[in-house]
C-alpha cells in the first residue's frame, strides 16, 4: 500500500463520517420543494464533500475486482435507457 493510498482512504472516511454525522443535524432536505434542511449553506458542503469523497473512492478503484468490472461497465445502458422504461 502506498502512502498516497492509505492518505486517500483516510480523507474518504473523513469525508463520509462528517456526512453521516452532520446530515441529522440539517434535518431532511426536499429538492423538489426547495427545502434544504436548517442550513442551505451546509446543504452544499456536505454535497461537494461528498462528491470529493467519492471521486477518491472512484480513483483508488483498479479494475481489481472482476465483478464490479463487469456490472459497471454495462451500467451506461442501464442508466440511459430507464427513462424509456417509465
Amino acid at each position: 500500500m502506498g502512502t498516497s493510498l492509505i492518505i486517500n482512504g483516510i480523507v474518504m472516511t473523513a469525508g463520509y463520517l462528517t456526512i453521516i454525522a452532520t446530515v441529522k443535524y440539517n434535518d431532511k432536505a426536499d429538492v423538489n420543494n426547495f427545502i434544504y434542511g436548517r442550513e442551505s449553506l451546509l446543504f452544499y458542503i456536505l454535497g461537494i464533500i461528498g462528491i470529493i469523497s467519492t471521486v477518491i473512492l472512484s480513483l483508488n478503484y483498479k479494475r481489481e475486482i472482476k465483478t464490479v468490472t463487469v456490472i459497471s461497465s454495462g451500467m451506461i445502458i442501464i442508466l440511459a435507457g430507464h427513462n424509456l422504461l417509465n
